[in-house]
Parts: structure tokens; C-alpha cells; sequence
């Protein structure tokens, strides 16, 4: 995960508080640990819906509240939504 960038994403798209900033990336580190996979490669190698599938699928089988499941959700969403829109910016790799 690429916690600055997506920081400074978080400050510049959205309205957070500190602590709401924080819970982001805790529940961004979280999905990490749960999942065994940095986010960038775990949507690098699948979409957002699926990216959430994967995470839906883990998470029901343990002892997650719907409060935290909720949480784990919208802070993959806010990555996945982080991932695709720095990854439309970055300029093409391709040899011309």
C-alpha cells in the first residue's frame, strides 16, 4: 500500500478528521494482514468487485461484526477508487 499518496489522496478528495484519516489506513493495514497481499497487488492482479469478493469471502468466515466488515469494505473501496484514478495518471510504459 502506498500509505502517503494515498494519505494525501484521502486529504485532497475528501473531508476527514485525523482520526477518520487514521481509521483508513488501520483498516487498509488490516485488509493486508487478513488477506496476505499488499492492496497494490492484490488489485493489480484483480478489479475492485473482485478485489471486494475476495475480501467478502474471508472476512464472512470469521468473527467480524457487520460494523467491521462494513468498515473493511469502504476503506478497500476508497483504495480501489485511490488505485484506479493513480493509475489512469501515470504515463504509459509502452515503447513507441
Amino acid at each position: 500500500m502506498r500509505e502517503t499518496e494515498f494519505k494525501k489522496w484521502l486529504i485532497d478528495t475528501n473531508l476527514y478528521t485525523d482520526r477518520s484519516l487514521n481509521d483508513k489506513m488501520s483498516h487498509c493495514r488490516r485488509i493486508e494482514k487478513i488477506t496476505g497481499k499488499d492492496l497494490d497487488s492484490l488489485l493489480r492482479s484483480s478489479s475492485a468487485s473482485e478485489a471486494l469478493e475476495v475480501l467478502s469471502s474471508i472476512i464472512s468466515g470469521k468473527e467480524f461484526s457487520a460494523y467491521n466488515r462494513s468498515h473493511l469494505t469502504r476503506a478497500l473501496t476508497l483504495y480501489s477508487e485511490f488505485y484506479e484514478r493513480t493509475q489512469m495518471m501515470k504515463p504509459s510504459s509502452r515503447k513507441r
